[in-house]
């Protein structure tokens, strides 16, 4: 055992990218402890869910972004972990995540730069209780945090600290602008922490390579059966699809845009729920037909796929005519599709 334990937040709405997550980690062999913060999920979600993760109840708050809620676990923990592994429901673990696990016995806090790294605001030392200067360093992203409860025992009860005062707040997928100090809601309050009162150097960020932005980064499956995936010459530990569409989400407007068969998040969470070592058996009411087992759903899944890959490239095109034609002169040749 590794002396880790992942903790992720999951409703109604994210089950199946929970169901996708926790079965890359037990094929992957990682045998530790899962905790989930029930935000919703229904009756039947959570029969499906025993004896594969532990179901935790969320604190009675007005929160109107339940991921402001993340730091709870931890500090609610009776059997608190070794290391503390945050990691979102709608990520697949494509390599194991021993390298991070040691970043964070060794004492750094494992934490991605986000694709926004110069996110910033002064206004942060007013919002948070903060106990040291306020700092500019890289912004990082909460969707995968890992480190160590004995070297840093009051990291989880600070973020959480933090959170509280901005439980009710909306983020930027609730309407707020994206501009506000607070948009971010659990991820401008780990910033904010992690920019003042954790000392300068303790944090480590793996290349950006090692997470993929699946919904709009290309990462290629180099094996299914390993959930092995290429990305820029380097071979990444997860797959993330950010964003508030999701492909599991059928009734979404455009939802089906951004479905396409070659798509490595895509292919990994349809070879997850399929498999016949899928230690998660899903329903098929739970899923749209593409991803439900048979040659029907094996059918939708590579039509469904080309009409969204066609549909993305089809608006690559527009937008290269649109760029060109803003462009007098641009020559021909520059016409070409991503």
């Amino acid at each position: 055992m590794s002396g880790a334990v992942f903790y992720t937040v999951c409703d109604e709405k994210y089950f199946v990218g929970l169901v996708g997550l926790i079965a890359s980690l037990r094929q992957l062999g990682h045998d530790e402890r899962i905790v989930v913060l029930d935000c919703g999920l229904n009756s039947g979600q959570k029969a499906l869910l025993d004896g594969h993760c532990e179901l935790v109840a969320p604190p009675k708050s007005e929160a109107r972004n339940v991921a402001v809620l993340k730091p709870f676990m931890v500090e609610n923990d009776s059997n608190r972990p070794e290391i503390a592994i945050f990691i979102d429901s709608d990520m697949i673990v494509t390599r194991r995540l021993d390298a991070a696990i040691a970043v964070a016995r060794a004492g750094k806090i494992c934490v991605f730069t986000d694709p926004d790294p110069k996110r910033w605001f002064s206004d942060w030392s007013t919002v948070f209780p903060m106990q040291a200067p306020l700092r500019r360093e890289p912004y990082c992203t909460s969707s995968f945090v890992a480190a160590s409860t004995q070297i840093w025992p009051q990291l989880f009860a600070r973020w959480w600290a933090y959170c509280t005062l901005i439980v009710g707040e909306a983020s930027y997928q609730e309407g707020r602008a994206h501009g506000s100090p607070v948009a971010q809601i659990d991820q401008d309050a780990l910033n904010a922490l992690l920019m003042s009162e954790i000392p300068a150097g303790v944090v480590y960020s793996p290349p950006a390579e090692n997470m993929v932005q699946a919904s709009f980064q290309r990462a290629r499956v180099v094996d299914a059966d390993t959930l092995e995936c290429a990305y820029r010459c380097a071979t990444p530990w997860m797959l993330h699809w950010s964003g508030k569409s999701k492909p599991w989400l059928w009734r979404e407007t455009w939802a089906w845009t951004r479905f396409e068969t070659g798509n490595a998040y895509v292919l990994l969470l349809r070879q997850l729920l399929t498999s016949d070592r899928a230690p998660i058996r899903v329903p098929d009411h739970y899923l749209p037909l593409r991803l439900r087992r048979g040659r029907l759903g094996a059918a939708t899944f590579r039509l469904r796929g080309a009409a969204g890959r066609s549909f993305q490239l089809a608006k690559a095109a527009a937008r290269t005519l649109r760029r060109t034609i803003q462009r007098p002169g641009a020559p021909v040749g520059a016409l070409k599709t991503e």
